[in-house]
């Protein structure tokens, strides 16, 4: 009995949980992880759950008030302790990077709020070098109990595609990915559930060698903006 998989903490440093509930107990405590990758681990920790009632937590979910996407650029690596992975700083942005592009139908810049509002297939599309930038209301949240603290998480819901050679579909964006399907690429009797809002914020075209040789979705004969 196991995870079928628990995913890798992808390119760079990253803290990753993994819900190892009936896994581990105290007769049965050794786990062993298999990966045909090449990871490197620098602790692994061992929490029990405990429900948010019951450690006097509040929990306070808040949607964005603003969320604009735009071109940033690329924030510049630089190794503080001289080894890699390398860490990136937004104090330093730099116009290019060397890595290619997926050809294909981009969300266009500007407000995209309504493409966040609800975890489903309508999603913004960004192509590196992009910036989804989230405005929040400070307002909205409640006052604190006396002694406590606030930390904040972000909650993320998507998909992720590389460039490699070994994957399905390396060089276009297309097929779109979506929660309900079986596989990927999917069989020909499932679809990307494609909508009127899909179809009204995805206009900015990228071609192969990463350029937008126009402003106007030849499909839909929307100008992107």
């Amino acid at each position: 009995m196991g995870l079928p998989q628990m995913g890798f903490p992808a390119g760079l440093p990253k803290t990753m949980l993994v819900d190892l509930s009936g896994l581990v107990t105290p007769e049965k405590n050794h786990v062993r992880i298999t990966t045909s990758m090449r990871l490197h681990w620098d602790q692994i920790l061992v929490a029990k759950h405990v429900p948010a009632e019951a450690a006097s937590l509040r929990v306070t979910k808040l949607d964005a008030a603003r969320a604009d996407l735009r071109s940033i650029g690329y924030p510049a690596p630089f190794n503080p302790d001289g080894r890699t992975p390398p860490l990136y700083t937004y104090d330093r942005i730099l116009e290019t990077e060397l890595w290619g592009a997926h050809e294909g139908y981009y969300t266009r810049y500007g407000d995209v709020r309504p493409l966040l509002a609800a975890i489903d297939d309508q999603y913004v599309i960004t192509h590196h070098g992009d910036e989804l930038r989230l405005t929040f209301e400070a307002s909205e949240l409640p006052e604190l109990p006396d002694g406590w603290t606030r930390s904040f998480l972000a909650f993320a819901d998507g998909f992720g595609k590389d460039m490699d050679l070994n994957s399905a579909r390396p060089h276009r964006i297309e097929p779109l990915p979506f929660h309900g399907m079986t596989s990927y690429p999917y069989p020909e009797d499932e679809s990307f559930p494609d909508s009127e809002l899909h179809r009204r914020y995805n206009t900015r075209y990228v071609g192969p060698d990463g350029a937008n040789p126009f402003t106007t979705n030849p499909k839909t004969g929307t100008t992107v903006r």
